[in-house]
């Protein structure tokens, strides 16, 4: 979000420009978020179907999991890391205050519930 004199601003991950091309850290940090995102439900579906003694391959279905959970918290760490280095390399304006959102302060304890 950011702040100047008279209002304010918000383009987010993804952003609603028309014709307006976007940066391309936005697009880098769309796709590995994109990759976490189904990372971890795939690991959510492979845990649930661990459980499911029919539909599970024997004995591998919880490490395949665990596995799946670790790529998706390295997926977002990288999505974040390089949202963040450009966005705070970014010129500043005098008027204008940039700062993060509730939802980018959740994603550290969000990596770490991941990996425990």
């Amino acid at each position: 979000m950011a702040i100047g004199p008279s209002s304010s601003a918000h383009s987010g991950l993804w952003p609603k420009r028309g014709g307006e091309s976007v940066a391309d850290f936005i697009h880098v940090t769309q796709t590995f978020s994109i990759l976490a995102a189904l990372c971890g439900l795939g690991s959510v579906g492979l845990l649930v179907l661990s459980c499911i003694p029919s539909l599970s391959a024997p004995g591998r279905g919880p490490l395949v999991s665990s596995i799946t959970a670790f790529v998706a918290a390295v997926f977002m760490v990288v999505a974040m890391a390089v949202y963040t280095g450009h966005r705070w390399s970014q010129p500043r304006h005098p008027q204008i205050q940039s700062c993060f959102s509730w939802s980018f302060y959740l994603t550290d304890p969000g990596t770490v519930n991941t990996l425990s």
